[in-house]
């Protein structure tokens, strides 16, 4: 008799993010993100049979589950542009503010090149 789990998270989000000292060449920043988030737990059972019967009675689950709900968060960071049309972004993140998996934290560094002059 043989019982797997697995659990896998997936979040889809925007960012907005207000950067502070335009003229410097290290730039502070902060901002907000809203988007998904989507959780899968899969549970199998080998033989089918014991999900009936396992050590401690029937599973709970066997099969896959799927919840939903949006993930909202703040961001912050620094950017740096070490060559023209080439940014590069430090990010640290703190999404599901309001729900559950409150504390769920990110850190990325992020690569931007510019096709276009901006004024």
């Amino acid at each position: 008799m043989r019982s797997e789990t697995s659990f896998y998270c997936e979040r889809t989000v925007g960012e907005v993010s207000y950067h502070f000292l335009p003229k410097s060449p290290v730039r502070p920043f902060v901002g907000a993100s809203i988007g998904q988030r989507r959780d899968y737990l899969t549970q199998r059972c080998e033989p089918v049979s014991c999900a009936e019967a396992g050590p401690g009675g029937p599973a709970p689950f066997t099969g896959v589950m799927r919840a939903a709900h949006v993930s909202v968060g703040v961001i912050g960071g620094i950017s740096f542009q070490p060559i023209k049309r080439l940014t590069v972004q430090g990010l640290w993140g703190l999404h599901d503010l309001p729900g559950e998996h409150a504390g769920t934290m990110e850190g990325a560094v992020l690569v931007g090149v510019s096709l276009w002059r901006s004024q």
